[in-house]
């Protein structure tokens, strides 16, 4: 059921596979690991904009953290 809500390009994310844990670290917890994934990642910039379209979404998506998504979404307004 899980498979049928991801978006279609994250077959191709480097993050298939690895534990979710490295993606979803408890707060104040380094999320270099993360950010080494995924800056192999072929669909980095599909992953960054679903990351980016939903303030809600938690955890590390394109190396970016929700603080840093927040971030980037005020200096886009």
């Amino acid at each position: 059921m899980l498979d049928q809500l991801r978006p279609d390009w994250h077959a191709d994310a480097a993050c298939r596979g690895i534990d979710p844990d490295v993606f979803f670290p408890p707060k104040g917890i380094n999320v270099d690991a993360a950010r080494r994934v995924c800056a192999t990642c072929p669909v980095h910039d599909d992953c960054l904009d679903y990351a980016m379209s939903d303030a809600s979404i938690k955890g590390v998506w394109a190396g970016t953290t929700e603080r840093q998504r927040k971030r980037l979404r005020r200096r886009a307004t």
